[in-house]
C-alpha cells in the first residue's frame, strides 16, 4: 500500500513538473478528470463533488462557466462529447448506502433550463430535471 501511494506522489510531482513546463511556454492548459470509451465513442467527463443548488430557480447542479465554455470548445474543434457528472454532497432523497450520481451531456445540458449565478465564482446551473439519476453502491468498511 505505501508503495503504491508513493508511485501516486511520484506521478503528481512528475505532473505539477510538466504543468510549470507548458505555462512556461505559455501553452494553454486543459485538464480533464476523466477520457473514456463508451459505445464506440470517446468521451470527456466533467466530475464534481457539490451540493444541490436550490431554488429559486430550481434544484440543480453547475459548473464555472469558463470551464464550460472550454469543453464546449473543445467539442467543436474535435467532435468528442463532454459529459459532466456530479456525486451529490447532501442528497435530498438520502438513500445512505448509495451515492446519488447526477450525468448528462454538457450539449444537451446547454440546450436546456439554465440560470448563471454572479458574484466570486460565477456559474451556470442546469435544472435537476435535464440530468439522468443513478445510485451507485457505497463501499462498506
Amino acid at each position: 500500500m505505501k508503495e503504491n501511494l508513493a508511485h501516486i506522489e511520484d506521478g503528481r510531482i512528475g505532473e505539477s513538473i510538466i504543468r510549470q513546463y507548458f505555462i512556461s511556454k505559455g501553452i494553454k492548459l486543459f485538464q480533464i478528470d476523466w477520457m473514456t470509451h463508451e459505445d464506440g465513442e470517446y468521451r470527456l467527463n466533467e466530475v464534481k463533488y457539490q451540493e444541490i443548488f436550490e431554488p429559486p430557480p430550481f434544484y440543480g447542479h453547475g459548473l464555472p462557466k469558463w470551464q464550460i465554455k472550454d469543453r464546449l470548445d473543445f467539442f467543436t474543434r474535435k467532435r468528442i462529447v463532454p459529459f459532466f457528472y456530479v456525486v451529490e454532497k447532501s442528497d435530498y432523497k438520502k438513500k445512505e448506502r448509495y451515492h446519488l450520481i447526477w450525468s448528462q451531456s454538457l450539449i444537451t445540458l446547454e440546450m436546456g433550463k439554465h440560470v448563471d449565478t454572479w458574484g466570486e465564482d460565477p456559474r451556470r446551473v442546469y435544472d435537476i430535471r435535464s440530468f439522468n439519476r443513478t445510485y451507485f453502491a457505497k463501499r462498506t468498511p
